[in-house]
């Protein structure tokens, strides 16, 4: 497997999509580009990448801005992984926090199905 392959298969198990990863991947080696400039190098065919690119804007990957009224992307500095990283253990400590909040509930549930049924 290559270099590209693994960072992407990284990437896809942090929580980024296919698409997602590609589009990274293709902006860390060409800088800031427009729509179709990434699309070519991510080599990519989809209607779909202002959808990809707003996504990875809200997780923290791309910014936006405009120049000469052209819309362009460039990648966030990749230390930023960390940061999504951080955010992502904090959603699963707040969810694994409201489950031991609700598991005496849950086991009640499980011990009333486990009743016959006639």
């Amino acid at each position: 497997m290559g270099e590209m392959q693994e960072l992407e298969n990284l990437l896809k198990e942090i929580g980024l999509t296919a698409y997602e990863s590609k589009v990274y991947l293709a902006l860390l080696d060409i800088g800031k580009a427009t729509s179709g400039e990434i699309l070519k190098k991510a080599e990519l065919r989809t209607g779909k990448i202002y959808e990809i690119l707003e996504s990875l804007k809200n997780k923290g990957f791309v910014s936006e801005i405009t120049e000469n009224n052209v819309k362009k992307f460039s990648s966030a500095d990749p230390q930023r992984i960390y940061t999504y990283i951080g955010k992502k253990k904090d959603e699963i400590a707040s969810y694994e926090e409201s489950l031991k909040n609700i598991m005496p509930l849950i086991l009640e549930k499980a011990g009333k199905s486990k009743k016959p049924i006639k």
